[in-house]
């Protein structure tokens, strides 16, 4: 299945849960939410979502957020960005790391819209893992 067949779900779900924290933060709470502390029921299914997803699909994700958040300001440099997350974070980390991103749904749109600008898109970001390392 291809990345974007899932996009819009884990886009739904993290805006969500994006929407419930902003919300606690309105009502005086904390945004985002404590480390460790339990997961809304969005946040759980989108984990349940992104551990079903191939190490490749995940970093590609995390690359977007990134690229959306202003890590990475130029669309060319995705590559060289995408082989640095390979080094640093452990394929089994990621679901967590995805889910754990309190503005996950507004970095992938803005990352998204720059691959757009571009004539790409999530598809075109996802490479096999031994490719990304060599």
């Amino acid at each position: 299945m291809m990345l974007s067949e899932n996009l819009p779900e884990i886009i739904a779900l993290a805006k969500a849960a994006d929407d419930h924290w902003e919300r606690e933060f309105d009502k005086g709470g904390t945004y985002p939410p404590e480390e460790g502390g339990p997961l809304l029921p969005e946040q759980v299914r989108l984990k349940e979502l992104l551990s079903s997803l191939p190490q490749e699909q995940l970093y590609a994700l995390l690359t977007v957020a990134y690229l959306g958040r202003g890590n990475s300001k130029r669309v060319e440099e995705l590559d060289a960005y995408r082989q640095r997350m390979v080094e640093q974070w452990a394929g089994a980390r990621l679901p967590s790391i995805l889910v754990d991103t309190a503005t996950l749904a507004g970095e992938l749109a803005d990352g998204l819209g720059k691959l757009a600008a571009k004539g790409m898109n999530i598809d075109s970001v996802v490479q096999p893992i031994s490719e990304v390392a060599a």
